[in-house]
């Protein structure tokens, strides 16, 4: 892998991903950059429930990779898992920041920084990888997602 210099977080809106907040799930396909995923993902969790009561949870499940699928899945348990201990300071937070670690061209892992909706910081390591067959060959989906680590003095 190679080491990517640092930038500034990627900000794209998941409404320009998608024609407005028409509740319809956004799928994994070649176009999306491994930074979209993780942006569509983070941005779906922030407002998790828009348009409809867990509709982040569900778009998130959507680019979960069919590894991660196989470890945390079905949808429900993948639900139960992130309303749990370790990722519902997820839900509904605040902001976020988006720092690119290492790339090739299989997998991608990010720095994700969250500001909670109580005010904590928390850092996850964020892993996308490239499906290598089936319906989704070729995109781009997540492949893990650390438990958070308390970064620093909360706001």
């Amino acid at each position: 892998m190679k080491l990517l210099p640092a930038f500034s977080a990627v900000l794209i809106p998941l409404s320009a991903l998608i024609n407005g907040a028409s509740g319809e799930v956004i799928h994994p396909n070649r176009t999306f950059k491994a930074a979209d995923v993780v942006t569509i993902q983070l941005e779906a969790l922030m407002n998790n429930n828009l348009p409809q009561p867990d509709e982040g949870i569900r778009q998130t499940w959507a680019f979960a990779h069919p590894v991660n699928r196989s470890a945390t899945g079905p949808v429900e348990r993948f639900s139960n898992m992130i309303k749990g201990p370790h990722y519902r300071e997820l839900l509904e937070h605040i902001s976020h920041d988006i720092q690119p670690l290492e790339s090739d061209d299989t997998v991608a892992t990010f720095a994700v920084e969250i500001v909670s909706r109580s005010g904590r910081r928390l850092g996850f390591q964020w892993v996308v990888a490239r499906v290598s067959e089936g319906k989704y060959a070729g995109a781009w989906m997540t492949i893990q997602v650390s438990p958070p680590v308390p970064l620093g003095q909360n706001i």
